[in-house]
């Protein structure tokens, strides 16, 4: 009689097709994690080079009185801005893709030392 671990083992790969769904569906989130990750890269360089333009303008001796109100407004807002973060446990940025992957090639050597 196999035991409890074998049956579970011989019932999942029963049914290749939900093994081909479920490996299709954590490819689409790691593709979304990655899309978001680049957006949001993409994102907080606007910001910087937005300061860096800001700080540009206002060092320019002809620059109008309204323009510098401006000016300073928009480094005075981006000065409190945070990088969006998961729940305060991390932040989305570029190192998130790599942090997800080697997550999972964590979990994978896992499974894989429990499987044999």
């Amino acid at each position: 009689m196999p035991n409890p671990s074998e049956e579970l083992q011989l019932n999942i790969f029963k049914y290749p097709v939900i093994d081909l769904s479920t490996s299709l569906w954590i490819a689409k989130d790691i593709v979304l994690v990655i899309c978001h990750s680049i957006q949001c890269e993409k994102f907080y360089i606007t910001i910087e080079e937005a300061k860096m333009a800001c700080i540009q303008l206002m060092k320019n001796k002809n620059c109008p009185s309204e323009q510098a109100q401006l000016y300073k407004k928009v480094l005075w807002k981006s000065r409190n801005f945070n990088k969006i973060s998961i729940y305060g446990l991390m932040y989305v940025d570029a190192k998130l893709p790599i942090s997800v992957i080697g997550l999972l090639t964590g979990y994978v050597v896992v499974l894989l030392q429990l499987n044999l």
